[in-house]
């Protein structure tokens, strides 16, 4: 579990899944969460969805932050620097999976 501040309102929090980080938003609370969710229920899950997501995947891809980086290390090494290939984009679960 991390302590981390929320993208968005910047309270702090207890994170304990990558599934709280939205790419260009950075880790949310669950408030933030719910909010996005209530205002866009077609662009963003809900609260509920969310929490549902966590019960059916409760384990990230990767375990930290460090086996993320030395797998696009890895990568970066052995197809150089022009192939692009974004992990969070790659092993994100689409919505319709969650239903």
């Amino acid at each position: 579990m991390h302590e981390e501040n929320c993208g968005i309102c910047s309270e702090q929090f207890h994170r304990d899944s990558e599934a709280t980080k939205l790419m260009e938003l950075g880790p949310l609370c669950p408030t933030c969460i719910g909010m996005l969710g209530r205002r866009d229920p077609e662009k963003f899950l809900t609260l509920e969805e969310f929490e549902a997501a966590l019960q059916r995947y409760p384990a990230p891809v990767f375990a930290t932050d460090e086996e993320l980086h030395r797998q696009e290390d890895a990568v970066y090494r052995e197809f150089g620097p022009d192939y692009c290939y974004d992990y969070y984009e790659a092993t994100a679960i689409p919505r319709s999976e969650l239903e």
